[in-house]
């Protein structure tokens, strides 16, 4: 196949944020906001990777393989951190299949600012590494929990610590239990079944600090308080677990309490900004059965629980009110899948 478009769900965390870093479970769902990778194989060594709607100073950058010389308008520095992902995640997907280097155009389109808690680097390393599989011959529908490991290794290796929760939950759609001590990559995300649907509004707001940054203040609290932190941990991993069992029983209320605690320790770890406090305390004043922060904090991605889809639209009203932007009001049910051929996009700059 000579080119190929992969779409990507992207997710929000309901329950364990940070505290799945420490090996705490936490629940999370794809969400129907999507990502597009369009690959093609090329006949030279270079990965010449362009980006519609990311990152704005770095539009289009290419990688000679062979020399590992780039060029960009940008900084060598920034044009390296925006190719991380998609140069490791090609590097691990040919190695897996036992292949040699090759060339490849990636053209990545999404709506969504980057680092905002929805997983979009979790969604581009396994959007990659999918359509590396169908170009290079592979099934990435066979090899599905494959390509979430390998995703989460692309982010191992990119961040130096990441957990299995973005990379599984957008490889493997729908709400998914992560257990990072399950023992093997197979249980590492059990799909959880909702015994009704979950009226959810999903926004964010802008982030007023990196994830490194973020991961890095809570790592100093556990250090300056380890005994009391661990405490916050095995609560958070409790309060995921009682979400799995709301979930599976249908039971909103109690699903829409938990979310609100574990909001609350969220504010407790120092990562909730004043905006964000606002925002979760305006929407449950709305009628929201449960609200909370969610991915690192300092802004970025929030949640609420509606008691009905009805209200889930006057709440996400209400959101837009307060100044968020509003991207879903459901779960996504699948995760990647592998499209057909289309016209290769116009590059927009002199780079070939």
């Amino acid at each position: 196949m000579s080119r190929v478009v992969v779409k990507v769900p992207t997710k929000i965390t309901i329950a364990g944020e940070h505290a799945v870093v420490y090996g705490v479970p936490a629940v999370a769902a794809a969400i129907p906001r999507f990502i597009l990778i369009t690959m093609s194989l090329r006949s030279d060594n270079r990965i010449v990777v362009e980006t519609q709607g990311l990152y704005a100073r770095l539009s289009r950058v290419a990688l000679d393989r062979s020399s590992d010389s780039v060029e960009s308008l940008a900084s060598e520095d920034d044009a390296r951190r925006a190719l991380s992902y998609v140069t490791t995640a090609l590097r691990l997907c040919e190695e897996f299949l036992g292949v040699g280097e090759r060339g490849y155009d990636v053209y990545i389109e999404s709506d969504l600012p980057a680092s905002i808690g929805l997983g979009t680097s979790a969604a581009i390393s396994v959007g990659t590494i999918a359509g590396c599989l169908k170009l290079r011959g592979g099934d990435p529908e066979e090899y599905r929990v494959r390509v979430a490991e390998l995703g989460w290794r692309t982010e191992l290796e990119v961040q130096g610590a990441a957990s299995p929760m973005d990379t599984f939950t957008t490889a493997l759609g729908g709400i998914r239990y992560i257990d990072p001590g399950a023992g093997s990559v197979d249980r590492i995300a059990t799909w959880i079944a909702p015994a009704k649907p979950i009226p959810l509004v999903v926004g964010y707001t802008p982030r007023r600090g990196t994830t490194a940054e973020l991961v890095a203040k809570v790592r100093r609290l556990r250090s300056s308080a380890p005994q009391l932190f661990d405490r916050v941990m095995e609560v958070i991993g409790d309060i995921a677990n009682a979400i799995r069992r709301a979930i599976e029983v249908g039971d909103l209320e109690l699903l829409g309490r938990l979310v609100t605690v574990n909001h609350g320790l969220l504010e407790a770890l120092g990562v909730v900004d004043r905006e964000h406090s606002l925002i979760i305390h305006s929407l449950l004043e709305a009628g929201a059965l449960g609200a909370k922060t969610s991915g690192a904090g300092s802004g970025g991605a929030f949640l609420a629980i509606a008691p009905s889809a009805d209200k889930a639209g006057e709440i996400a009203i209400v959101a837009k009110g307060l100044g968020a932007t509003v991207v879903a009001t459901g779960i996504y049910p699948r995760g990647f899948s592998v499209e057909g051929q289309r016209p290769r996009p116009r590059p927009r700059s002199s780079l070939s």
